[in-house]
């Protein structure tokens, strides 16, 4: 009887690390359409969600933004496509976010990085909707 137990708390003890596990499928949202009435109205909303958020713009081109966050000792990069009326995130790089793909190709991240993008989608969104 004695084994048992002894048995039974070493597999809890070893499974207790997989169950505090913090990555989750990587939230992708694809592209967005809002309200946005021009190319330069988008522009202006991204900027200012990313600046309220914390974001660090890294580039720019005609019909991109690139930025970074850095959150204590992790950090992510992604790249925002727009033009009127429509906008993409992509996930471009990370650091201790334990990014990962599996053989299937689905992608999983530290579950923080899907609430990073998430609020990045609604506050882009609602700037778009007010014109900024």
């Amino acid at each position: 009887m004695l084994s048992r137990r002894v048995i039974r708390l070493l597999l809890l003890v070893a499974l207790l690390p997989l169950a505090s596990c913090k990555t989750a499928p990587m939230y992708q949202p694809g592209r967005v359409d809002v309200s946005a009435s021009s190319k330069q109205d988008m522009r202006r909303a991204i900027l200012d969600s990313l600046a309220a958020r914390g974001w660090r713009v890294t580039g720019e081109t005609d019909d991109s933004v690139s930025a970074k966050l850095d959150v204590r000792q992790h950090s992510a990069s992604i790249r925002i496509a727009y033009e009127a009326g429509q906008f993409d995130i992509v996930y471009t790089g990370s650091d201790n976010l334990r990014y990962a793909t599996s053989r299937n190709g689905k992608a999983t991240i530290h579950r923080r990085y899907n609430s990073w993008i998430k609020n990045l989608v609604k506050d882009i969104s609602v700037r778009a909707a007010r014109g900024t």
